[in-house]
């Protein structure tokens, strides 16, 4: 089982569930929202949701390939491009996807600078590559299906959703300000001023697809169940 527990939020008798580049920076600006962490006070949450489906748990979830696009463009572009502009050259500054990366190429980590520079020139198709060997090792991949999992020691409650919405579609998002309360104007998306585009070979494309199956294949089961609240 994965080590890293992906956000939830509590909200009134609402679960917010979601996972790191699904609208994390997002939710963690709403004041009327609060992180949860699964654990012996809040497992209790999970057993009501389980048994008599309250509190009611919504899923916010995003397509794979976006996903990770947004992930390549935030951690092996924008933030190393800005820890040399803001002179953030220290190692406790480099964040866990990219030590594996720069580990797995050989690039030393007493440099920090040299290692921003080799972040900003590797090609997306490298780290999709990469990717399968490495993706449960950092919680910015690991697959969305792991969102509905509350997970405390031993004990691992699969939480039932109430409605799901998929935040890349307008219309999901403003279903989910209703349903929620929360403003969803005003996105935070840590990407948009991140001019270059990045195309990902059919190789690629193949990986993402074969590496996040399930959760293509859940997106796919809660839109057949209609829990997009309409």
């Amino acid at each position: 089982m994965h080590s890293f527990q992906l956000p939830a939020y509590k909200k009134d008798s609402l679960l917010i569930l979601t996972s790191f580049k699904v609208m994390y920076s997002f939710l963690e600006k709403q004041e009327e929202v609060s992180r949860i962490f699964w654990n012996k006070r809040t497992m209790s949450l999970a057993i009501l949701n389980k048994a008599i489906n309250r509190p009611r748990a919504v899923a916010l979830l995003r397509d794979p390939k976006a996903r990770f696009i947004s992930y390549f463009k935030d951690k092996f572009r924008k933030e190393p491009l800005r820890m040399i502009r803001e002179g953030r050259l220290q190692p406790h500054n480099l964040q866990q996807c990219q030590r594996l990366w720069l580990s797995h190429v050989g690039v030393p980590l007493d440099n920090i600078e040299l290692c921003c520079h080799e972040l900003i020139r590797t090609p997306v198709d490298s780290v999709v590559e990469w990717l399968p060997e490495a993706y449960k090792n950092d919680a910015h991949t690991l697959p969305q299906y792991y969102c509905l999992l509350a997970c405390w020691r031993n004990i691992q409650i699969k939480l039932n959703i109430y409605k799901m919405f998929l935040i890349d579609q307008d219309d999901h998002l403003e279903q989910f300000g209703k349903l929620t309360g929360i403003d969803t104007c005003h996105k935070v998306n840590h990407t948009d001023d991140v001019s270059e585009t990045i195309r990902l070979s059919s190789f690629s494309n193949s990986i993402l697809q074969n590496l996040y199956a399930d959760d293509i294949e859940l997106i796919n089961e809660l839109s057949a169940k209609k829990l997009f609240l309409k």
